[in-house]
């Protein structure tokens, strides 16, 4: 999406997100557990405050999140005896999970926190379920996006990949999903790979194991899915020389 020189000659999507960004998984705070079931997150916790940003109200301004943009932040995990064993020791680690747990998440992930993204696409659902497919739900997703400023366009593969279908730009997809995943929902590689289809390309292909495990650093997720992936790869790399 963003490889114009060279481009690439297929994209391989591994739960990929930004398929559907317009669902509750984004937008909506959380009141019960969402995540792989775990337990949610206590907001008020120190360790995320310099992580969070505080709007302003008739007393206060508005704080922006203390901590230091990085590129580089390392996987550090307590240790077993730990009342949770191997919990995320790092707490950016636990960020993306935080801030989906507020409804927040898109707020971050374009910078826009004043006016909130996230709070003027709750305004727009009007209290509509955004994970049922209907044509209500279809026309309010259409005003949702409509909504995010152009500025922001390009982070939404939703919106820039019927563009780049329809100009030719966009390569053969490849989607491989696990059906059950609470992280990165299904939702978001189904709708990506319509979208891509009835712009106008039929050079997508679509594996959906049966199972989250795809996408966690289980002993067993060889075993159980290593077809899909051995099939994936020989595809690819099938698809890769005939267009050398």
């Amino acid at each position: 999406m963003h490889c114009p020189l060279p481009r690439p000659r297929a994209i391989l999507s591994l739960y990929g997100m930004g398929g559907d960004f317009m669902t509750s998984h984004y937008v909506s705070p959380k009141t019960s557990p969402f995540f792989r079931g775990r337990e949610l997150l206590d907001v008020a916790n120190p360790e995320f405050q310099e992580f969070q940003y505080y709007p302003s109200d008739a007393n206060e301004k508005a704080k922006e999140p203390t901590a230091g943009v990085t590129a580089h932040s390392p996987l550090s995990y307590h240790p077993r005896t730990y009342h949770i064993p191997g919990y995320p020791a790092n707490p950016r680690m636990l960020l993306p999970r935080l801030y989906l747990q507020l409804g927040t998440y898109l707020d971050y992930y374009t910078g826009q926190h004043e006016p909130s993204l996230s709070e003027k696409l709750r305004e727009l659902s009007l209290g509509t379920s955004l994970n049922d497919a209907s044509t209500v739900r279809s026309e309010i997703i259409a005003r949702m996006l409509g909504s995010i400023p152009e500025r922001h366009s390009s982070l939404f593969p939703q919106l820039i990949a019927p563009l780049k279908v329809r100009s030719g730009e966009w390569p053969l997809t490849v989607f491989v999903h696990g059906t059950d995943d609470t992280a990165v929902p299904i939702q978001e590689s189904r709708n990506l790979h319509q979208l891509i289809l009835t712009s106008g390309s039929s050079l997508v292909t679509e594996a959906t194991p049966e199972a989250d495990e795809t996408r966690r650093a289980s002993t067993d997720a060889e075993e159980k899915h290593g077809n899909v992936f051995d099939e994936v790869v020989e595809y690819l790399d099938h698809v890769i020389r005939d267009r050398t």
